[in-house]
């Protein structure tokens, strides 16, 4: 008994003084554990919301390009235009393969807020660039003596890789496209066969 009551004694003292080097060490293991289980959340969470904020940067730039077109395409009108060779063009005219081409159109609802002495009505043009940049072309004037002659660009998006149209064709090819009113054509004017 005499022993066993010296060895608990002794044990209580030790308690007393502190902990020991291992229960450190370990104690130390266990922070560090932790911590870099709270650095590696937090950088995921840091670039899950970087992402995210790129994403809805992304989204926004995509609208607005998008709006631009529907309210143009929205305001179209039966007008043509003289360009700067003489030659007319249609009220509107897109589609095809080449790029510069993607759509052009004459719309009204131009505003006026400074009350100047011009139409409402204006012509623009969507292109991609080699850079792969979708553009909105404007002039200040319908029929034009140049092309360069009051023309304002705005780059409406980046890094679009294609653009695609399809135009309703009042002509259908059968009685059952006849009921949904025409046929989609990838290119405007229709050609003569479309």
């Amino acid at each position: 008994g005499a022993f066993a009551k010296a060895g608990n004694a002794r044990a209580a003292k030790m308690r007393a003084r502190g902990f020991t080097l291992i229960e450190v060490l370990l104690a130390m293991a266990i922070t560090a554990l932790v911590a870099v289980m709270a650095y590696a959340g937090l950088t995921a969470a840091i670039n899950a919301a970087s992402r995210h904020g790129e994403m809805v940067q992304r989204l926004g730039e995509v609208q607005t390009a998008v709006n631009w077109i529907v309210r143009d395409l929205r305001q179209s009108v039966d007008r043509s235009i003289i360009d700067a060779r003489g030659d007319t063009r249609l009220a509107m005219i897109g589609g095809g393969d080449d790029n510069e081409e993607l759509l052009e159109l004459t719309h009204s609802g131009w505003d006026n807020p400074r009350g100047q002495r011009r139409s409402a009505l204006q012509r623009v043009h969507y292109r991609l660039d080699a850079d792969h940049n979708l553009w909105r072309d404007n002039w200040l004037v319908l029929d034009r003596v140049d092309d360069e002659d009051h023309l304002q660009q705005i780059k409406l998006l980046s890094g679009v890789q294609s653009f695609k149209a399809q135009f309703l064709n009042g002509k259908s090819k059968n009685a059952k496209q006849e009921t949904l009113g025409g046929e989609w054509v990838e290119q405007w004017p229709a050609a003569k066969g479309d």
